[in-house]
């Protein structure tokens, strides 16, 4: 039997995802020309475990990103140059096909010393090799721990966070089917990247969704009571809600597309950003060693994580800092991105609107920035994560 891309494993979603691959792959090699060695697939596409949403003309589409991991016969003075080649290539072929889609280069000759990252890791985990010698990654191996820091929970939530600020503005301004599904899909999708923020903060790591699944049951078991981590400054009820959100985000995967239901996807959302806000919180309160009482708390512990970075000229258009530290947050353009939008995003996404302040400071927009424009220009910087 075939191996399946998504979870549903639909014959019309299946068709779309292998011919879209098909054509994405074509494209990379092109681009590569002589260098090309082959390409596995990462993410939830990797190990069959892709999300499905409804086409223009109603029929099953694979709606999961792409994730292709490209083996080039180049040296590592070459690499960046090629992934830029390789990332255009991409960039024109996707749109025209209208997918999320992504690529990262790998030096074959350092195939045996990687460096570890949770997207690498994800990929090995999976070992689809979809294009070039089925031994492609024999001997790739990743250089220290085998599970990803806990650190990379931040990145993975901001992203997810910012398709969930996305999906709420759409059931606000729309209302459409569309916009339920999409709601659906990003609650979903925010409900297991707080699953795995859990598995990352405790060290129980596992790629691929279904393992994550097993892993997360096991830490709420009496056997792991000595399991240190976020989830044990949770109260048992929200550990429950974050394992009952990742077994129905799965479980919907498996059903096909989404509901179309605004009153569902409304609540859906509601709740997802409330599971949310909590565990971005506790990631955060633990990796900067600080209580975070709000999310200009939040911003003020980043800024002092980065004092120098206040110390440097500003950029074109910025006014000089005239109003303390809250001012100062104007340098974070130059801090790491996902440390930049977590605030910025949290602030939007609480229904508390007293943080709303820093959120234009953050992004570099006018203090009078509308909701809208906030969010997009959160997206678009998440978009780069």
């Amino acid at each position: 039997m075939t191996r399946p891309f998504t979870a549903a494993a639909s014959p019309a979603a299946e068709r779309h995802a292998e011919e879209t691959l098909a054509a994405l792959v074509s494209c990379l090699k092109e681009a590569a020309s002589g260098a090309w060695r082959g390409a596995f697939l990462g993410g939830a596409l990797g190990h069959g475990e892709g999300a499905t949403d409804e086409g223009p003309a109603g029929e099953a589409v694979c709606a999961s990103p792409f994730e292709v991991f490209a083996v080039l016969d180049v040296g590592s003075g070459r690499a960046a140059a090629a992934a830029r080649e390789l990332a255009r290539a991409l960039e024109r072929t996707a749109r025209s096909r209208r997918v999320p889609a992504a690529v990262s280069v790998l030096p074959a000759p350092a195939l045996g010393a990687l460096q570890a990252g949770r997207d690498l890791l994800e990929a090995l985990g999976a070992r689809r090799v979809v294009s070039g010698e089925a031994s492609l990654l024999a001997g790739a191996r990743v250089l220290g721990a085998e599970r990803p820091a806990a650190a990379e929970a931040l990145r993975l939530l901001v992203k997810r966070g910012a398709a969930l600020l996305l999906a709420d503005r759409g059931l606000s301004c729309k209302g459409s089917a569309v916009a339920a599904r999409r709601a659906f899909a990003a609650a979903d999708d925010a409900g297991l990247a707080c699953a795995e923020a859990l598995l990352l903060s405790a060290g129980r790591w596992a790629p691929g969704e279904a393992a994550r699944e097993a892993a997360l049951r096991l830490l709420g078991s009496p056997g792991a009571g000595s399991a240190s981590g976020i989830h044990s400054r949770m109260s048992w009820t929200r550990f429950r809600d974050v394992v009952e959100a990742q077994r129905a985000a799965l479980s919907r995967r498996q059903a096909g597309v989404p509901p179309d239901d605004l009153v569902p996807a409304r609540t859906e959302a509601a709740r997802a950003t409330d599971r949310f806000l909590e565990v971005l919180r506790l990631s955060e309160e633990e990796r900067l060693s600080a209580s975070l009482p709000d999310w200009t708390a939040h911003a003020r512990a980043l800024l002092a994580r980065h004092p120098a970075s206040s110390l440097l000229p500003f950029g074109e258009g910025d006014p000089p800092d005239a109003s303390g530290d809250i001012g100062a947050l104007r340098s974070a353009r130059r801090w790491p991105l996902a440390e930049r939008l977590a605030p910025a995003l949290a602030a939007q996404l609480d229904p508390d609107p007293g943080d709303l302040e820093v959120v234009p400071l953050l992004l570099g927009l006018p203090p009078d920035a509308s909701r809208e424009r906030l969010a997009q220009r959160t997206a678009a910087l998440a978009s780069a994560l």
